[in-house]
């Protein structure tokens, strides 16, 4: 049978089944949804978009069609990769054999190939010509990552791949944290970043369908809702330059100047890296670039104020005043109901989970076990998680706990906002310490956070300062930490060398969302605080990702995500969120946001460094 693709940028999609290669499809269906390739077409079959793949006799290579907007991109080279495993953005290695060149209508097969030490691969095509091999454009190069080796060698006789603008869009932002360049693509070989690149080829797969080459893939969660009009403008600005008859002529030289790129993955590679700039955004209204007649429709019909790219997902309607997040080992997203009950489990794609227990809970924090805990704010006690299964604590004082925090001995340090304390517990349950507020230092404590030596902090919105309390819950020396214009202290974070990082708003006659940073012995930055230019509300989340870059959320209705740079007072927001408050980094360098006024939650994909999660693997003693 045949499925009309209606986007413009498609041709018709033939769906070709012979034999019991119905059953194989459909088990393999299964199989590519767990690693990250779509399958389409009726049953779970195999798309071929260009209407020719007969799958009896099929080699074992993997087939695709090239395609720059409509055309067809002859005489390219297309070649298998192996990520580089010796660190972020290590070089590549292409596989042995395992290349090929495009023929007259696009279309390639792999010949046969071994893994050998190959583990994740992705898949390149480069030079060519969109206008009938009369003229070759090296600028052209197109990028789409397929997941494990073994795997996709397995069932490369069923793998079908559309490469086109939209692949490398969608590749090049989820690759970004792990990539410099089409050939350095790579993660450690063990440790977070593994988890992190894997998790990022499933985000490739929730923005297009890799077998047809259009936005949302088959593992998109019901209700999720993609940019489209941005993706498919981010598609056209690399068309403009892929259906140019060279890399010096039509509107290469335009894209490749203003990006600094000698091809078109290093072009969108540049926009994903700095979504933020004026240059780029204005790549969206450019006539030579985006036009009503550019193959990707529909677009954006004027400049947006970025160009990042947030999935953002509904949950299944389980949402409620989303309030606070926490990501655990495998980058799944747990989030807190502020304004309702349940906790709700976001896998690193997006599919939920909802878990009974909470009312009104607020922080929600992740041991070194893996156990989730929640501060159950308005009943006044903690839940645990193990394996999904809670138990509720209300020993040690508890009273309106908001914020956890863990140490490296899984005890977890409560902040209590209503009985001005905090209160450990250690892991199973027993309370540790009981009521802790030395000296009467602490006022309303709404944040907490452990360092790699053990020592806590507590932001003190009652008093507009940090608290810093021993690993035994004595005060440290120095301690409150003020900069003596910090006010209502709402949250508190640490980077990689111990710095502090307190949100509030500033005093004066202009009162502002700020950000104060202290040395872990209380020295504040001499740029201390930072006063947002634009936000008119005061910052609530607050995340620190590996290169120190501080993410904020605010709760405006018309709100953002901000990264700031302190030690320069610059800022650019991302996104419009609708009163975002939680806010946290996972292994793939995707920022997530807890949406409270409309009840969602965004996946900000490929925007900062990945980071260790959860927290409380980075904390001492």
């Amino acid at each position: 049978m045949q499925t009309l693709n209606t986007q413009s940028n498609q041709r018709p999609t033939r769906t070709l089944l012979t034999g019991n290669r119905i059953a194989a499809a459909s088990v393999l269906g299964m199989a590519f949804a767990a690693m990250g390739i779509g399958l389409t077409g009726c049953g779970n079959g195999i798309a071929d978009p260009a209407g020719s793949l007969s799958l009896a006799g099929a080699s074992t290579g993997i087939h695709g069609v090239m395609h720059g907007g409509q055309q067809p991109i002859s005489g390219a080279t297309v070649t298998l990769y192996a990520v580089g495993t010796t660190g972020l953005k290590s070089a590549s290695t292409a596989v042995t054999g395992a290349t090929t060149t495009t023929a007259s209508n696009g279309e390639f097969t792999l010949p046969a190939y071994t893994c050998g030490s190959a583990t994740m691969v992705y898949l390149v095509a480069s030079g060519g010509s969109s206008n009938g091999g009369t003229n070759t454009n090296s600028a052209i190069s197109l990028i789409a990552p397929l997941g494990q080796c073994s795997t996709v060698l397995a069932n490369a006789a069923n793998i079908y791949v559309q490469m086109n603008e939209l692949t490398t869009v969608a590749a090049v932002y989820t690759l970004a944290p792990f990539m410099s360049d089409y050939l350095h693509v790579g993660a450690a070989s063990t440790g977070f970043t593994v988890t992190g690149l894997t998790n990022a080829v499933a985000n490739f797969n929730n923005l297009v369908n890799i077998a047809t080459g259009t936005v949302g893939g088959a593992s998109l969660p019901a209700g999720a809702t993609l940019p489209t009009a941005e993706l498919n403008t981010l598609a056209d600005i690399i068309a403009a330059c892929i259906n140019s008859a060279t890399s010096t002529s039509g509107q290469c030289p335009m894209l490749l100047t203003a990006t600094s790129a000698t091809n078109t993955v290093g072009a969108a590679l540049a926009i994903a890296a700095n979504p933020a700039s004026t240059t780029y955004t204005a790549f969206a209204t450019s006539n030579s670039l985006v036009s009503a007649q550019s193959p990707f429709q529909p677009t954006l019909g004027s400049n947006p104020s970025d160009f990042s790219i947030a999935i953002k997902y509904v949950a299944g309607g389980a949402l409620s005043g989303p309030s606070a997040i926490a990501i655990d080992a495998s980058g799944n997203a747990w989030v807190t109901n502020g304004g309702g009950t349940g906790l709700v489990e976001l896998t690193h794609t997006g599919a939920p989970t909802t878990y009974t227990g909470p009312v009104g809970a607020q922080g929600v924090a992740i041991d070194k076990s893996g156990n989730v805990w929640v501060a159950n704010t308005t009943q006044n006690t903690v839940i645990e998680y193990v394996a999904g299964s809670p138990t509720s604590y209300s020993v040690g004082g508890l009273n309106g706990p908001v914020a956890i925090a863990f140490d490296s001995l899984n005890n977890a340090w409560i902040a209590n906002l209503v009985g001005n304390s905090v209160t450990v517990l250690s892991s199973s349950g027993n309370a540790v310490l009981t009521g802790v507020n030395p000296s009467s230092a602490i006022s309303q404590p709404t944040g907490i956070a452990l360092d790699t030596t053990g020592n806590v902090y507590i932001s003190n919105n009652g008093g507009g300062d940090v608290v810093k309390l021993t690993h035994s819950g004595a005060l440290a020396t120095g301690s409150p930490f003020t900069d003596s214009t910090l006010q209502g202290s709402l949250g508190v974070a640490l980077d990689s060398s111990n710095n502090v990082y307190a949100l509030g708003s500033t005093t004066g006659t202009f009162s502002a969302a700020a950000v104060s940073q202290f040395s872990s012995t209380g020295t504040a930055a001499s740029y201390s605080p930072f006063a947002s230019p634009s936000a008119t509300v005061p910052y609530q989340g607050i995340a620190v990702a590996g290169t120190n870059q501080v993410l904020v959320t605010d709760t405006a209705t018309a709100g953002h995500l901000t990264s700031l740079n302190l030690s320069t007072s610059t800022s650019v927001t991302y996104g419009s969120l609708n009163a975002p408050i939680g806010v946290a980094i996972d292994p793939s360098g995707d920022v997530w946001t807890a949406n409270s006024g409309d009840n969602t939650v965004s996946e900000f994909i490929g925007l900062t460094t990945p980071v260790t999660t959860p927290i409380a693997a980075n904390v001492g003693p």
